[in-house]
């Protein structure tokens, strides 16, 4: 998709270009994604939605199997990529 920084923690990564568009969280049996997306999404995957701001919605998906890696995951993480304006 393009640079970016990637910080690790003991509990966390994240993904971020100016400001940060993904969270991802290990689980025993699944990774948890914190995505950052313009507008809501309403799917199955996606087990929460919040609102962090006037622009942005907080969606919280578990991948819990390797197919899971594919649209429309891709294309959430995408458009969570291009909604940034990096500074």
């Amino acid at each position: 998709m393009g640079p970016q920084r990637i910080y690790a923690s003991g509990k966390a990564v994240m993904f971020s270009r100016g400001v940060c568009y993904l969270f991802l969280k290990t689980r025993k049996s699944s990774l948890e994604l914190c995505l950052f997306l313009p507008a809501r999404v309403e799917h199955s995957w996606v087990k929460s939605v919040r609102a962090v701001s006037r622009t942005k919605f907080a969606h919280t998906i578990l991948v819990a199997h390797e197919d899971q890696v594919e649209e429309p995951l891709t294309g959430w993480i995408q458009t969570a990529w291009d909604h940034l304006d990096p500074k």
